[in-house]
């Protein structure tokens, strides 16, 4: 009868060790990102494994039902009852997990767009950081105008720079111009030099007027055969292909923040929304609201940014925090600590949103507890694999030979 418990914390154990290894793991294909729809509650509770767990042991139990030759009372009962308590208890925290507001800031997100497609999406030198510039100039003509309020900070995507602004003396220029039109800072997306050859950082800088530009979050998790090329000098030779990836992208070590008006920021770069243990150090870190600045250009009309954009409301949820997303060709956009969506623009189509954000200060059971829950789910999965070879093998035993 407790078939469900142990197949759900199986399902549960393989999407940990994905989101892990190899290579730093990829967690895209957990279930419950799939299932980001359904209730809401599961996410804040026990984070994304606990929903993972909970529609597994759902769709366990059922089947189960379904496929067995008699109807079994008991046996129904018992699957019953476990989705019953799966997704119940969680309500049960629904009180505690209430917004509790803290400071609050506007803040301008600018989608600037690329001139190129797939891999030539950046074009020629310095042209995605000109489209941003323009964008930021049109916020700026608007602001003086009255259309819109003055932001406390302006945020531009994911790899709005091609080049090292700190090196570039033309990147920087653009980049103080919008900042000094606009009046505010602005935290741009920029490919930074290390100093060694070939090796380079996927990093946010903030750009204050007068100020000289701080380094604000090094991405942790640089994708493997995106970013970086894995055992560059054993396979590099195997194909064409890899020599695309010119540049091997260093990882970073620590957290991104940074507060505005009082407003303490937490900052992720692009699939790194996906990874659980990246997510619960920015908030545990002291996050009160979440900027997600990315890039998908290279997946542009295709399904990959809703469904990055799913996992982002998702993370809203999970955390109760707002959630800003600044990307160079969409999904650019606003998510209130609930999951709603509060602002949004176009994909492909160029363009800015100014959005009043509200900090919340609470924390909820999934960022307290979400890892020892997902752990438990796991070990928990372990032990129900464990005995059921400790029952073969006995079975095993126990037949004539």
């Amino acid at each position: 009868p407790l078939a469900p418990v142990w197949m759900a914390s199986a399902w549960v154990g393989q999407e940990w060790i994905r989101d892990r290894f190899p290579l730093g793991g990829f967690p895209w294909g957990g279930l419950s990102f799939a299932t980001a729809g359904q209730p809401h509650y599961l996410f804040s509770f026990g984070g994304p494994l606990y929903v993972s767990f909970a529609f597994a042991l759902a769709c366990s139990a059922l089947a189960i039902i379904i496929a067995s030759d008699a109807f079994h009372v008991r046996n129904s009962f018992i699957a019953l009852a476990l989705i019953g308590i799966t997704f119940l208890i969680p309500i049960s925290t629904l009180t505690k997990t209430a917004v509790v507001p803290s400071a609050t800031a506007t803040i301008a997100i600018v989608q600037g767009g690329v001139p190129g497609v797939g891999l030539d999406y950046l074009g020629r030198a310095r042209t995605v950081t000109q489209n941003h510039a323009r964008e930021t100039a049109v916020l700026a003509t608007d602001i003086k105008a009255g259309r819109v309020a003055k932001p406390h900070l302006v945020v531009w995507p994911e790899n709005s720079t091609d080049l090292d602004p700190r090196t570039d003396p033309q990147t920087l220029q653009l980049i103080q111009s919008a900042s000094a039109a606009v009046g505010v800072p602005i935290l741009v997306g920029a490919v930074l030099e290390t100093g060694q050859y070939g090796k380079v950082t996927n990093s946010a800088v903030l750009f204050t007027p007068g100020k000289v530009p701080a380094v604000i979050y090094t991405k942790q998790r640089p994708v493997p055969f995106g970013e970086y090329l894995p055992y560059r000098d054993q396979i590099s030779g195997l194909s064409a292909r890899f020599q695309l990836i010119a540049n091997d992208f260093q990882p970073g070590s620590t957290v991104g923040e940074l507060s505005i008006n009082g407003l303490r920021l937490g900052v992720v770069i692009c699939f790194e929304v996906a990874h659980d243990d990246v997510m619960q150090a920015t908030v545990r870190g002291g996050a009160q609201a979440l900027i997600v600045m990315t890039n998908n250009a290279t997946y542009s009309q295709t399904d990959q940014p809703e469904q990055q954009f799913a996992i982002t409301t998702a993370r809203a949820i999970e955390f109760s925090r707002p959630v800003l997303t600044a990307a160079t060709t969409g999904i650019s956009a606003a998510i209130n600590a609930q999951g709603e969506v509060v602002a949004v623009l176009p994909q492909t189509k160029p363009g800015y949103f100014v959005a009043n954000i509200t900090g919340n200060r609470q924390q909820t059971s999934a960022s307290v507890a979400g890892p020892a829950i997902g752990l438990g789910l796991v070990v928990l999965g372990m032990l129900g694999l464990a005995l059921t070879l400790i029952m073969r093998v006995q079975q095993r035993l126990r037949e004539p030979a």
